[in-house]
């Protein structure tokens, strides 16, 4: 997964793009970053590059940025997978758009298969996600067909 990270010893191994890194290694020498050249999926990564170093005003930048691209089937997941609790704003954002859309993301099966753990959970649980019980449950088993090693909890089971 290209936002995994591996400790080994005090080593911190990142699986990350190059441009990503580089963007990061830039913003940490000059202060500066130029956004114009960045698409939404390496400021996704960058995102949880700089949350994995700890890079504060860099990590401020760029939620900032976050904020302002367009939510899609296509990165909701993405987006989702690298938030935490103090992005609420972001993660709101993230799950407003899955409300409104909730068929369009169930119906791209490529995205969805790619959604964090949570995420799954979260519309399982939810009360507003509103498709057909069906199609929520044919995505799941696509789902879990593309995650074989994610656990199955009692919430998901129960469908």
């Amino acid at each position: 997964c290209l936002f995994d990270e591996k400790h080994v010893g005090n080593e911190l191994i990142l699986d990350t793009s190059k441009q990503s890194f580089l963007v990061a290694l830039k913003f940490m020498y000059t202060g500066e970053i130029e956004f114009d050249n960045i698409d939404d999926d390496h400021l996704i990564e960058l995102f949880s590059l700089s949350n994995s170093l700890q890079i504060k005003p860099l990590v401020d930048l760029v939620e900032h940025r976050l904020n302002g691209i367009e939510i899609s089937t296509k990165n909701v997941g993405k987006i989702y997978a690298v938030l935490n609790a103090n992005n609420a704003t972001l993660l709101n954002k993230c799950w407003q758009f899955i409300e409104q859309n909730s068929e369009s993301v169930i119906a791209d099966s490529d995205s969805f298969s790619k959604f964090p753990y949570d995420l799954i959970l979260e519309i399982v649980k939810s009360d507003t996600f509103f498709a057909a019980e069906i199609d929520i449950f044919n995505a799941i088993v696509e789902w879990h067909k593309n995650n074989e090693n994610a656990e199955l909890t009692e919430s998901l089971l129960s469908l």
